[in-house]
């Protein structure tokens, strides 16, 4: 037994988005390949009972014969955290936003909606926001997202809905191809009859055209059909339905319109006309929403990028000259504390010289008054006897001395002053140049 292995506790991993953790609660396959992952590192993840879990446990099946335990033990967590972010990272987020007036209309297409692959996405309903989540593995979730991308586009068109283009999700997804479920069978749909507006398999489309009515019907691919819209009554006929396109004047307008206003203008079905804008529009909002927003996105991204990598390259050129310049400043003090330590050391030695001096010329003075003792001579001037003064007079006063010291003088030096030249600081200091784009 290793008595020092100390067992890593289970950790709660949350830094991700919920929607991918709620795919794989929903998954026994994507959960079984995040266990297999898991165990490459020693974690065994606990599946949260709740599909609304924001967090994930893993814990640790370490043990102490494990080979390298105390080392594997010491990084565990983080390999842990890696493997599952390399995972999570192949799933796919595409939100779809709709009105929420079309919300229930959305929901209803979507109950007929079949996934030919429901292992790898899932379509998650946030009905207080009036959103469908579609999460999974990247080609998936785009077919899918194209589908409900379609159903809220042309639920939209038929009930007159407006509102903006769904750009939050994949680039790629195409708003005007979808496939749903066949009318007939319920199989998997690519054909629809313009005539009766039905979705039709491979099988059954075949089946519909044999039929002596159905003969001349109108049926296409499913992503080339004629769009269904509401019938609304013509404006200036109100009893007649518009279901012509005036091709003068570009108006929709109903059958008596042709033999009135706008006779001899020449005129289109209304579905056509419709299908056709309906389609061009739709190409243009994916156009902006996949290469203009996209790529102006990227642009602001690239944008911020830089301006965060000037400021970063900006501030370590703020702190080289600063540390420069603090460097001038130590070399500077550097200088001053020597110069001064040498003026003390001179001025110690000077003033100890000229001191001694004093104290020599102060001896010199004081043994020459106690010599000659001037002070009797002066006051035998006072006397007031000549014959007193002549006869102390005449006693010679016979006195030798050793010459009166000499003054030495020492010079305190000089301290020239360097010239400043800010240019030759500068050199020494460094040059800014500024780029050639500044504006």
């Amino acid at each position: 037994m290793i008595d020092w292995y100390k067992h890593p506790a289970a950790v709660d991993i949350s830094d991700f988005d919920p929607k991918k953790l709620q795919f794989l609660i929903k998954s026994p396959p994507n959960q079984q390949a995040v266990e297999k992952q898991m165990e490459a590192v020693y974690g065994k993840p606990i599946w949260p009972k709740n599909s609304k879990s924001n967090s994930l446990t893993v814990e640790c099946t370490l043990t102490p014969e494990t080979i390298y335990c105390r080392k594997i033990a010491r990084h565990w967590e983080t390999k842990v955290k890696e493997n599952l972010s390399k995972f999570l990272d192949l799933l796919h987020v595409c939100k779809h936003t709709t009105l929420q007036e079309a919300f229930p209309l959305v929901l209803s297409e979507l109950k007929s909606l079949t996934i030919s692959n429901p292992d790898d996405v899932t379509v998650v309903l946030d009905k207080s926001n009036y959103e469908i989540y579609v999460t999974g593995h990247k080609q998936a979730v785009t077919d899918v997202s194209k589908l409900v991308s379609d159903i809220i586009l042309r639920i939209n068109a038929e009930h007159r809905f407006i509102q903006g283009p769904d750009v939050s999700g994949v680039s790629d997804i195409a708003m005007s191809q979808h496939y749903v479920d066949c009318q007939t069978c319920g199989g998997y749909s690519d054909f629809y009859c313009n005539a009766c507006h039905k979705r039709l398999c491979g099988k059954c489309r075949d089946e519909h055209l044999k039929h002596p009515d159905n003969a001349k019907h109108d049926v296409c691919r499913y992503e080339d059909r004629k769009f269904v819209f509401s019938s609304v009554p013509c404006k200036v006929h109100p009893k007649h339905q518009m279901v012509l396109c005036c091709n003068k004047c570009q108006q929709a307008i109903c059958a008596l319109c042709t033999t009135k206003e706008h006779e001899g203008h020449g005129f289109l079905d209304l579905e056509e006309v419709y299908t056709k804008k309906y389609k061009t529009r739709t190409e243009d909002i994916r156009k902006i929403r996949d290469e203009f927003l996209l790529n102006s996105r990227l642009r602001l991204k690239e944008s911020r990028n830089a301006t965060l990598e000037l400021k970063g390259n900006l501030e370590l050129m703020r702190n080289s000259m600063k540390e420069q310049a603090s460097q001038i400043k130590e070399l500077v003090d550097a200088i001053l504390t020597e110069n001064l330590h040498d003026l003390h050391s001179y001025e110690a030695s000077a003033v100890e010289k000229l001191e001694y001096q004093e104290k020599v010329l102060d001896t010199y003075v004081t043994h020459v008054q106690d010599t000659c003792k001037l002070e009797e001579y002066k006051n035998s001037m006072f006397f007031g006897n000549p014959v007193e003064f002549l006869s102390g007079i005449s006693d010679t006063l016979d006195v030798k001395f050793e010459p009166i010291p000499d003054v030495q003088k020492l010079s305190p030096g000089n301290f020239s002053e360097g010239k400043l030249n800010k240019e030759e600081i500068r050199k020494q200091f460094g040059v800014l140049t500024k780029p050639s784009n500044e504006t």
